[in-house]
């Protein structure tokens, strides 16, 4: 929901469709595709009408998803602002259902994976202990014929590029090589799975 005066203000998608913006209020609502972290909106608001502008976000899980957040809705009121400098490269990673509830690792048959970038360009690199997981075939194959799989010790290691005009957010699933156990040291927290699957992210700058 966008409140306040709007007279000026651009809201577009990530696809730069522009949505529909008269003053007042206006509402828009849209669905998070399944196994998609992000939908990314942009807010352009004239420098005059910096304060004056609210944008309130809510999110609901539809039926199915219920379970597994608890029954809770989030909710945030923004406020666009003037900022002294740009925000910089960031780039997230981690295993999705580690965020959802209060499961562990050895709860899963399988882990689902996203890597997110905030702008621009980077170079991933993926690495997965070989002993314990293994990644999708279809995400390995998406990422086009000039992909090597190297190996550094126990890991395997995969070095590509992300776009953020292409795709912000890539989603995978790694799947067990080794059955549930809570006894293994590996997968009995989600911080110690940090050290199964890691990924170093380093922005690429166009001169």
């Amino acid at each position: 929901m966008f409140k306040g005066e709007k007279q000026g203000c651009i809201i577009t998608n990530k696809e730069n469709d522009s949505i529909p913006n008269e003053s007042g209020i206006v509402t828009y609502n849209d669905t998070l595709p399944l196994g998609r972290n992000t939908n990314t909106y942009t807010v352009s608001v004239p420098v005059e009408n910096l304060g004056k502008v609210t944008v309130e976000v809510s999110v609901k899980p539809d039926s199915d998803s219920l379970e597994w957040t608890d029954n809770k809705m989030l909710a945030a009121e923004i406020t666009p602002v003037k900022v002294s400098e740009k925000i910089g490269f960031a780039c997230k990673s981690g295993f999705s259902d580690s965020e959802l509830n209060n499961k562990q690792p050895y709860d899963y048959s399988a882990f689902r994976y996203y890597i997110e970038i905030n702008s621009g360009q980077a170079q991933i690199t993926l690495k997965w202990n070989d002993k314990y997981v293994k990644p999708d075939n279809l995400f390995l194959e998406s990422l086009g014929d000039g992909i090597t799989i190297k190996t550094d010790g126990d890991y395997k290691v995969i070095v590509f590029t992300m776009d953020y005009a292409d795709k912000s957010t890539i989603n995978t699933i790694f799947y067990r090589k080794k059955g549930r156990n809570s006894n293994e040291d590996w997968q009995k927290t989600w911080d110690n799975m940090k050290n199964v699957v890691v990924v170093d992210a380093k922005e690429i700058k166009n001169n």
